[in-house]
This record gives C-alpha cells, sequence and structure tokens, in this order.
C-alpha cells in the first residue's frame, strides 16, 4: 500500500493472477472492509481493486518491516510485465493494471519506502510505459534502472541501457537513443560474445533505429 491510490486486488495476494481473491486474501479484505478501512471496487476494465485511506496507508507504510516491504515489491514485480511480449494479447486490461499499479511504484521511486534493489520494478514500468505510448512517463524509470545497474560492465547494465534507449526512441529522442543502444551493444559483445541472443536484440533495436531515420 504505497500511494494513496486504488491497489489492485493482485498486490495483496499470493497468487499468480492479478485479481487474486484466494481465502486468506479474501477474508483480510472483508475483515478491513467491515472496519470502513478499505473500500472494495472495480476499475477500468474488470480489474477489482481496493481503496484505502490516506491515514491507513501512512500507518501501515511507518509500521512496514523490511520483510512486509519486500514482500510488496516482489509482488509488484509480479503484476508489471517482464517482456514486451506481456501486452500481446488482453491489452486493455494489462494496460489498466499497470495504470494501478504506476502511482505505488512512483512511491517507491520517490524513496517512500525503502527498497533495496527495485530494478525489476522499475524495468517492468519502463516496459508498461513504452508498450502504452506513455514513453516520457517510464524517463525516469529507466534513468533509475540504470543507476541500480551500478557503473561496472555486466548484462543488467546492458540491459539497462537498452530500457533507456527504448524509451528515447519512442519520443523521438534520436541521437540519445543511438548512443543508449551503442553502449549495450559494445557492452554486450564484450560480455557475450557476437553469438548471443542478446547481440542480435541489440543489433535489431540499432537497425529499427537508424530505419525509421532513413539511414
Amino acid at each position: 500500500l504505497l500511494a494513496p491510490d486504488n491497489v489492485p486486488l493482485g498486490v495483496l495476494g499470493d497468487g499468480d493472477g492479478d485479481d487474486d481473491d484466494g481465502d486468506a486474501t479474501e477474508a483480510a479484505v472483508a475483515e478491513l472492509a467491515a472496519c470502513s478501512l478499505v473500500t472494495r471496487g472495480e476499475a477500468a476494465h474488470g480489474v477489482r481493486v481496493v481503496s484505502v485511506h490516506r491515514l491507513v496507508q501512512d500507518v501501515v507504510r511507518e509500521g512496514a518491516g523490511g520483510e512486509a516491504r519486500a514482500a510488496c515489491v516482489a509482488r509488484l514485480v509480479r503484476l508489471l510485465p517482464a517482456d514486451h511480449h506481456h501486452y500481446k494479447t488482453d491489452y486493455q486490461r494489462k494496460a489498466a493494471l499497470g495504470e494501478l499499479l504506476r502511482p505505488h511504484v512512483a512511491a517507491l521511486l520517490r524513496g517512500e519506502a525503502d527498497v533495496r534493489d527495485g530494478y525489476e520494478v522499475w524495468r517492468g514500468m519502463v516496459i508498461h510505459c513504452a508498450r502504452t505510448s506513455r514513453p516520457a512517463a517510464g524517463n525516469a524509470y529507466a534513468d533509475a534502472c540504470v543507476a541500480v545497474a551500478g557503473d561496472e560492465p555486466s548484462e543488467r547494465l546492458a540491459e539497462a541501457l537498452s530500457c533507456s534507449g527504448w524509451v528515447m526512441y519512442e519520443q523521438r529522442r534520436f541521437d540519445e537513443a543511438e548512443a543508449m543502444h551503442r553502449r549495450a551493444l559494445a557492452m554486450r559483445e564484450e560480455l557475450l560474445g557476437p553469438s548471443h541472443v542478446d547481440i542480435a536484440l541489440s543489433l535489431n533495436n540499432l537497425a529499427n533505429l537508424l530505419d525509421e531515420q532513413r539511414r
């Protein structure tokens, strides 16, 4: 419960879906609703949510320990897209879910909850923003990916640079995007060798970028 906004029910449960209504989750939500601490609802495209009073969220954030925060981050990662193929089916529902998650991820980014390594969360939100035509909203998350990945060459840093190049490309910031993709390609070639599948991904990113500019 990271922001004073609707919380997708899947964030509260341990299941694999975005609409978790397992017995434990259902019982907990029912008890909270009976005390008027949460209100059940339904957001766009049938995503079930609960709304939580701001004061309740403040108390929860202040009292949550590291284990609780880690569990919340893990649930966000589970609900956010793992790759760009995520939106090929049931686009509207998944896009609506991503928008419901965005204020909670933004609260993490602002430091309202201590996150040791938010890379997978930032990466998932970059994918969401890029695939739902909100690339400018993805800038901060792409920057966070690069920052968390560190300064030393690594597969994670190469992926982060590629994510950053993607949101820049979607904003037609072509020179900056090209610089990011070339850094990612050089790093992958150094770390993985010329035959790795990630090299093909980087080359494809560059090819798309150059083709868009008729170069």
